[in-house]
């Protein structure tokens, strides 16, 4: 497993002021809406495709309680390490009510999926939008039950306007889905800061509520280039680039959880 890079991309920041997201920060509520025709389709629609290998390590985000969920809906995470995931910083709720749930998709029995219960919030950013989360796997009776599924790497290198990426995600708290049209791609890679605090850029793959903190796989090696949290309707979705998380966890975070963490050369 390698360490964190010290190789970083550097972004240009631009001045710009995102004015139609307003100051709230219930991102959620701005999600692109899909007109027209709808490129999410069932994971199970790439089996036996290296695009369905790296969506097993993309989970579904709940409340303990199985009677209700977030309140702001459902949100989608990912397996970085071992025990550990990623997911935006907005999706958090305390410890004690969240799992993360592995394997949610049509084609897989509950037996063949993968509970974990949170144990901490490691570290967040708001700026940023992400937070790492530690877990356990679930108990059945008195013994943890684990299937082992796999990690995704990050990226911490240059990303350009028009690369194309897989957006794999729990759209609207369903089964899992993925964007793998020619419209999903980085937007403009140029960083702006909008008015609810968040460095960001954007990207044009369809999502809904639920898709908080799916990452955006690049089309080449499958590594995690962005992490999404939002969108303006009817024009584009916005991520936060990998290589500003990488850079912040690397000045924030202790040498063992970095060590967890595999960093695509």
């Amino acid at each position: 497993m390698l360490k964190l890079s010290m190789f970083l991309g550097f972004f240009a920041m631009s001045a710009l002021s995102l004015s139609a997201m307003g100051s709230d920060d219930q991102p959620w509520q701005h999600e692109r809406k899909i007109l027209g025709v709808r490129h999410l389709e069932p994971i199970e629609a790439v089996a036996g495709t290296p695009a369905y290998d790296l969506g097993a390590a993309i989970a579904r985000m709940e409340k303990v309680d199985p009677g209700t969920d977030f309140g702001i809906g459902y949100c989608t995470a990912f397996h970085i390490g071992p025990h550990l995931f990623m997911t935006n910083r907005h999706c958090v709720l305390p410890c004690n009510q969240m799992n993360i749930r592995l394997g949610y998709e049509k084609a897989l029995s509950e037996g063949q999926q993968q509970i974990y219960r949170c144990t901490s919030v490691v570290y967040s950013n708001q700026a940023l939008d992400y937070a790492l989360i530690a877990a356990d796997p679930a108990l059945q009776g008195d013994t943890a039950k684990e299937i082992a599924f796999p990690t995704l790497a990050v990226y911490a290198g240059p990303i350009h306007d028009g690369d194309g990426v897989y957006a794999i995600s729990h759209a609207s708290g369903g089964y899992k889905e993925i964007d793998r049209s020619s419209t999903c791609a980085l937007g403009s890679v140029t960083v702006f800061h909008t008015d609810t605090g968040r460095d960001t850029i954007k990207h044009m793959c369809d999502t809904l509520s639920g898709s908080s903190g799916a990452p955006l796989l690049d089309r080449d090696h499958g590594y995690v280039v962005a992490l999404h949290w939002a969108g303006i309707p009817d024009q584009y979705n916005m991520a936060i680039p990998m290589s500003l998380i990488i850079a912040d966890m690397q000045a924030n975070l202790s040498p063992a959880v970095l060590g967890q963490i595999t960093v695509a050369p």
